[in-house]
């Protein structure tokens, strides 16, 4: 009884957590109506127009808080009660933790998704269309790429102090017009290079600070699409593959020719791997035609991403595609491929 009781905390919070996920995970319409545009869509206005004025990532004060809670309480809890103090101070600490992920944006899981909002429908593609839809991409990646420059090397542009909020504009535009809320002005913060690189990844959104962050050390023409895909989290919404739509069509709706060409060059890398994945021999012959120009930004881009040495890369992938699936998402990691279907399923939806 007496463990039971120093857990209580925890396991109250678990309940009602739990509670909750249940409830909206059988009704989403309500998870939209209550909590995606509701209780959501409050804690975004409050945090967005107070810590987020802050000039810098606000993880960088959340984090080393957070470790010396944890670490002070750990020991603390061992030096009171040894073992059994803490296991219990773990136990109410790993609650907490898990329940404030679903309350700050984890229950958008069981909202409705984009691909519902547009009304899409999904099919699966085939090679043959893959291979098509590559070579249309081709095309009009030259084409935005002579349309910046007609130069060998790409001239990376300065970045802009207001490109967050060019692209926050387009994106929120697009956003009401799927009924989601965006009284908020969700940030998305560079973050020291090679911090999420060394994760084998470019971006993160992170709940518990509620932004989105991208590495610093990605190519700049990766740095809209990032921006966006993470900024479409910030906002509610949860599916990799839907993010990476809503970041194409927000890109390449801007007037910036750059940014445009950078959403061409993301969606370009996407159809690549795919048709990789289903012939390789296929697309090294059709990277051979390629024009030097693509081919040196491709590269230049591949130098960026192998900059940093991954940490634990086999372990990384596993985790968070267990992640994914035990929140809804069927495909897993392999949801950030999805944006193929979902833009043939848009383009025929248009």
């Amino acid at each position: 009884m007496k463990i039971i009781a120093k857990i209580s905390f925890g396991l109250g919070f678990l309940v009602v957590g739990a509670s909750f996920l249940g409830i909206f995970s059988l009704f989403p319409s309500l998870t939209d109506s209550i909590y995606t545009n509701g209780v959501f869509a409050l804690l975004r206005v409050i945090y967005d127009h107070t810590i987020g004025y802050l000039p810098f990532a606000f993880l960088y004060i959340c984090l080393p808080v957070l470790i010396y809670f944890l670490f002070s309480g750990v020991n603390k809890a061992y030096r009171k009660e040894s073992w059994l103090g803490l296991l219990s101070f773990l136990f109410n600490f790993i609650s907490v933790f898990l329940v404030c992920f679903y309350f700050l944006w984890g229950y958008n899981y069981q909202a409705s998704t984009v691909k519902e909002r547009m009304g899409l429908s999904v099919k699966d593609l085939d090679g043959e269309y893959l291979k098509t839809e590559l070579s249309k991409q081709y095309h009009l990646v030259l084409e935005k790429r002579l349309e910046i420059s007609k130069d060998s090397l790409l001239v990376i542009p300065p970045k802009k102090a207001k490109q967050e909020s060019e692209i926050r504009e387009e994106l929120e535009a697009v956003l009401q017009t799927l009924d989601y809320s965006v009284r908020g002005r969700v940030r998305v913060r560079g973050l020291m290079p090679g911090i999420l690189m060394r994760l084998r990844t470019s971006g993160i959104y992170i709940p518990y600070v509620l932004e989105g962050h991208y590495d610093s050390s990605i190519h700049p023409l990766q740095w809209n699409n990032t921006i966006a895909h993470e900024m479409a989290h910030g906002y509610g919404v949860t599916d990799e593959g839907e993010c990476n739509l809503l970041a194409y069509l927000v890109c390449s709706n801007m007037t910036d020719p750059y940014v445009q060409y950078s959403a061409a060059m993301a969606y370009y890398r996407y159809l690549a791997r795919a048709v990789i994945r289903y012939d390789s021999k296929y697309y090294s012959d059709f990277r051979e035609q390629l024009d030097p120009r693509v081919v040196s930004d491709l590269d230049q881009i591949n130098i960026y991403l192998n900059k940093y040495e991954e940490l634990m890369p086999n372990a990384r992938d596993k985790i968070y595609d267990n992640y994914l699936k035990a929140n809804g998402v069927r495909e897993g990691i392999l949801s950030y491929d999805t944006m193929i279907g979902l833009i043939a399923a848009y383009r025929l939806k248009q």
